[in-house]
């Protein structure tokens, strides 16, 4: 199988006739934009074509050159099909073109999974090798190919240390901290981040973060933002027991964590509106001060699309 890829998604796969008088299969694959979602795979029963190589035996001259000169055609497709993800873009089913359900998979919890076809899927050669974000499931070993290793959904665990060594944690086979919560699509998961909009909580503990993972139980923890010395970006400081008594490795791991949550002005935004649901929720608090001074500092930020963290 030649597999094809767009960045870093998985572009189109094409497979040769598995014996004389077959069809091979060539299978191109639609994601949302900036994600590794699937959205549709468009299926052509004939092996994809490249562009031959040339043989050189003077001076190179680019007119001459197969690729420049190249003109793509679309090709019909047999068959379109769209998938069907959950909360964490995880393919849970792939329906035809008539809407009926063409592929179905029963999970296990670290991802191990009982697929189903449909007759009308067998015929035309619809599978779906999709996981978890970023993975790619290897029918032969049982494996998926998460990227930077390979990931075993039968155990909940990756087959190789992380590449980033202990900045992901002291385990170094562990997937994401939580599979239903949380996904891991490039196998370098260290803390997972997320905003923490609702009032009560923002005006319990200012403007923070939900942090999960290694030093920290299954419930995770708190990171509150509070402003620096100039009024210009933001400090971290721990906001419950649990962060507190996280060792300083490990918390100067989830900071840089925060950090890089905070290089996507998206996620900033989503703090700009906890400050401003903090104060909404009670305008009388005596946190209000300091919601009114974060949320200033990273509304600067945002609109800047900078990151609001003082180093």
């Amino acid at each position: 199988t030649l597999y094809g890829w767009d960045g870093d998604n998985l572009a189109w796969e094409s497979s040769p006739p598995p014996y004389a008088g077959a069809l091979g299969r060539t299978v191109h694959y639609i994601h949302e934009p900036g994600t590794f979602v699937p959205v549709a795979q468009a299926i052509r029963h004939e092996t994809i074509r490249l562009v031959s190589q040339p043989t050189y035996t003077g001076r190179y001259n680019f007119k001459e050159d197969p690729l420049w000169n190249y003109k793509p055609v679309a090709l019909p497709i047999d068959a379109l099909a769209w998938y069907q993800c959950d909360h964490l873009g995880t393919p849970q089913e792939i329906t035809d073109q008539n809407g009926s359900t063409a592929w179905s998979a029963q999970y296990k919890a670290w991802g191990e999974a009982q697929e189903n076809r449909s007759e009308f899927a067998q015929q035309i050669g619809l599978t779906n090798a999709i996981r978890f974000q970023g993975q790619y499931h290897d029918h032969e070993t049982g494996l998926h190919y998460n990227r930077h290793r390979y990931y075993d959904p039968r155990v909940g665990r990756f087959i190789s240390k992380d590449p980033i060594g202990y900045t992901g944690g002291i385990n170094l086979y562990t997937y994401a901290a939580n599979p239903v919560g949380f996904v891991d699509p490039l196998g370098l998961a260290g803390h997972e981040v997320k905003a923490q909009t609702a009032g009560p909580d923002v005006l319990a503990r200012g403007v923070h973060v939900n942090i999960y993972g290694p030093g920290l139980s299954p419930k995770g923890g708190h990171i509150t933002l509070i402003p620096d010395t100039e009024g210009s970006h933001v400090i971290l400081e721990p906001a419950d027991r649990a962060t507190r008594n996280m060792s300083n490795s490990h918390w100067r791991k989830a900071c840089k964590c925060v950090a890089s949550y905070l290089d996507d002005s998206k996620n900033v935004d989503r703090l700009v509106k906890a400050s401003q649901a903090g104060i909404s929720h009670n305008p009388n608090s005596g946190r209000v001060t300091e919601l009114n001074e974060v949320g200033s500092i990273l509304k600067k930020h945002y609109t800047n699309g900078t990151n609001p963290i003082s180093k």
